[in-house]
């Protein structure tokens, strides 16, 4: 292991001179981790105020969508609208349905003509005791 440091600050190997370059290393990166660290701490108040924004655009959205605002009109005038916020979509209306032709069509499953009633008498009972 060769005890060179690659640092241009060190011309010759005077142990000072190398711990001295060692705690400025040591500094900048400590600075560094520092800024990172505000960085990342504005970035999540960023976050959270952007969080707040969309929401009070999207309840904004909203109240216009009471004073028949619609979407389209939104777009028009430049604005974005707000996911979650699309009006529900009224359903669709149905197509007429292409008639089919009467072979196509299976024969409708013949129907019982008695039904049974509460007493055991069959709707039809006075065609069967005529038989």
């Amino acid at each position: 292991m060769t005890d060179t440091i690659d640092n241009p600050t060190i011309t010759h190997r005077d142990p000072q001179q190398i711990a001295n370059a060692l705690l400025g290393d040591i500094d900048e990166r400590r600075r560094t981790f520092e800024q990172l660290a505000h960085t990342a701490n504005q970035t999540e108040e960023l976050h959270a105020k952007l969080a707040e924004t969309e929401a009070e655009y999207a309840r904004l959205v909203a109240a216009a969508g009471g004073f028949g605002v619609d979407h389209a009109q939104l777009r028009a005038a430049g604005l974005p609208v707000p996911a979650g916020t699309a009006p529900k979509k009224a359903p669709a209306k149905k197509a007429p349905a292409a008639k089919k032709s009467m072979a196509a069509k299976k024969p409708a499953p013949a129907r019982p003509t008695a039904t049974p009633s509460p007493a055991g008498i069959t709707a039809d009972h006075h065609s069967s005791q005529e038989a």
